[in-house]
């Protein structure tokens, strides 16, 4: 919705200290222009929309969005994308490996067992472990675009393999 948009970009201008002139400058357009899609007294269109999302480097799907030129996506969706391109975002091994760790501990293991050890696979894989693979590759699986799953499960699995080799080296 044209409203939703310009609601976001006048909370993101008060964040981050910027006037009107200043997103317009970085966006080319005009501070007058940038003023109406704000205010709503004109529609931004797919150029603008893209324009000021570079700007702010925003991610312009979502704005475009907000701007009611892309249809919104269920709300489970809509989370699923930000978390995919949130995640995309993480350049280093070590942060991306932190955040699947959390993501990992934010997810219900109430159906794993707990209370005794559990079996390794040939692997060395503990079930626990093994489930949240299986968890985990279910999640990316729904949500990475089909063309991009081998490249993204690749480099998943590469993570997993130099995390368990660490853990192996790490005394006791």
């Amino acid at each position: 919705m044209v409203d939703e948009l310009g609601e976001w970009l006048n909370a993101e201008l008060e964040r981050r200290s910027w006037s009107m002139s200043e997103l317009g400058r970085r966006a080319g357009y005009s501070s007058t222009q940038v003023s109406n899609v704000i205010n709503g007294t004109a529609k931004p269109t797919a150029e603008f929309t893209i324009r000021v999302a570079n700007a702010l480097d925003e991610d312009a799907v979502n704005l475009l969005r907000m701007a009611e030129i892309l249809p919104a996506l269920p709300p489970a969706a809509s989370e699923e994308e930000k978390a995919l391109y949130l995640f995309r975002q993480i350049r280093r091994p070590e942060q991306r490996e932190a955040a699947l760790r959390m993501l990992g501990g934010l997810t219900d293991h109430s159906a794993i067992p707990q209370s005794r050890p559990e079996p390794t696979s040939r692997m060395g894989v503990d079930a626990t472990l093994q489930e949240f693979i299986r968890r985990t590759f279910r999640v990316m699986w729904e949500i990475a675009p089909s063309g991009e799953r081998a490249a993204i499960f690749t480099e998943f699995i590469g993570e997993l393999s130099r995390e368990m080799e660490h853990q192996s080296t790490e005394p006791g």
